[in-house]
């Protein structure tokens, strides 16, 4: 497998879990700022919030695997493979069945 370029890996990291509660966080820092409630050291604060939202989201055990490295056709298809295994016993046969071309 081949690794991902800089562009998808960005991606990956601003739609991540991880990103997007540490800036709803670091948003409500700035809200509390603009409000008043907040004067000194509120960029600290800002920062503070983001990378404690950041650092406190939990991450599937499975993500360093995802994001090293594409799917190529053959991992794939080792996936579906099994998929299908584990749903094999709970689906009735006919679901199975594979269409004849």
């Amino acid at each position: 497998m081949k690794p991902m370029g800089p562009g998808r890996c960005l991606l990956l990291f601003l739609y991540g879990a991880p990103n997007i509660v540490g800036c709803v966080l670091g948003l409500m820092g700035l809200g509390l700022y603009f409000a008043g409630i907040i004067h000194d050291y509120w960029l600290l604060i800002v920062v503070g919030l983001y990378a404690g939202g950041w650092l406190a989201t939990p991450r599937p055990a499975d993500q360093e695997l995802r994001l090293s490295h594409e799917l190529d056709a053959e991992a794939l298809r080792a996936s579906l493979d099994e998929l299908l295994a584990s749903i094999r016993h709970r689906v009735p046969a006919d679901i199975l069945a594979r269409p004849s071309a």
